[in-house]
């Protein structure tokens, strides 16, 4: 965009892939989800929440639809809240390349000078 104020956030996959730094925060806003959240931690053990997309039936938003197909009509209203609540030194320390974008934010800023 040739402008020095532009520093967009390009996410490796979906949203989703966020959430998944603490699925139990999906299962608090998703009454009876406990065996579907279960499951759905373990076929994802050992992957990188940025990773969690090998195609189209395994992107994020995917897998958690098939486990919990709620999900899909009430994305919006519990996903956000679901990332709010992980928490960004989590989501941090889990997404690095949602790290890196953040780390570049937390450097544009001036000193402030006392």
């Amino acid at each position: 965009m040739g402008d020095d104020r532009f520093h967009p956030y390009i996410q490796l996959h979906e949203f989703e892939a966020l959430l998944y730094c603490d699925l139990g925060q999906l299962q608090r806003r998703i009454p009876g989800s406990e065996s579907a959240i279960t499951a759905l931690a373990q076929e994802v053990a050992g992957l990188a929440p940025e990773d969690i997309n090998e195609g189209a039936d395994t992107a994020a938003s995917k897998r958690i639809i098939r486990y919990l197909p709620i999900y899909e009509k009430t994305k919006v209203r519990i996903g956000a809240p679901a990332a709010a609540a992980i928490g960004l030194p989590t989501l941090r320390k889990l997404c690095l390349h949602f790290d890196e974008w953040v780390c570049k934010l937390e450097g544009l800023g001036e000193p402030l000078v006392g």
